[in-house]
């Protein structure tokens, strides 16, 4: 005795396309590597800018830096006054050092810039000029100011 289902055919249902898994693969490294690649800049530009404050706002550093050592040795309020209080010392043995040392550093840089003026064409010295002056205006601290007594 058969039944219907005995005779009929097992019902196969369309198979899928093959699709390749490279191009998907591709895409997703390149849209990862692009995002590595813009965070890295990021992260850069950000790093030299709280640089670049921090060379011409010394006077910010003994809060700012008893506060990371405060955050890192779980000091308390008193002791990180103390703190603050000690590095601002050290800062204006080492404000005095520099403006000590400071006429010979811009001396140097003054002869290093006028060494390379020599070598360029005119149209190269200016655009040096350029440079060199946007260097030290970025880079270089203003002198300390002598202190008030």
């Amino acid at each position: 005795m058969s039944t219907e289902h005995d005779s009929a055919a097992p019902v196969q249902l369309p198979r899928a396309p093959h699709r390749r898994r490279w191009p998907t693969v591709l895409l997703a490294l390149t849209i990862f590597a692009a995002g590595a690649v813009c965070g890295a800049g990021a992260t850069v530009l950000v790093v030299v800018k709280r640089v670049q404050h921090a060379i011409h706002h010394p006077e910010e550093a003994p809060a700012r830096l008893s506060g990371v050592l405060q955050r890192r040795l779980n000091l308390t309020n008193e002791q990180r006054a103390q703190v603050e209080a000690i590095i601002a010392k050290r800062q204006q043995e080492l404000m005095a050092i520099r403006r000590q040392f400071q006429p010979q550093v811009a001396g140097q840089l003054d002869q290093l810039r006028d060494e390379i003026d020599e070598v360029l064409t005119d149209e190269q010295r200016e655009h040096w000029e350029s440079l060199y002056k946007n260097y030290v205006n970025r880079w270089l601290p203003t002198p300390p100011p002598a202190p008030s007594q």
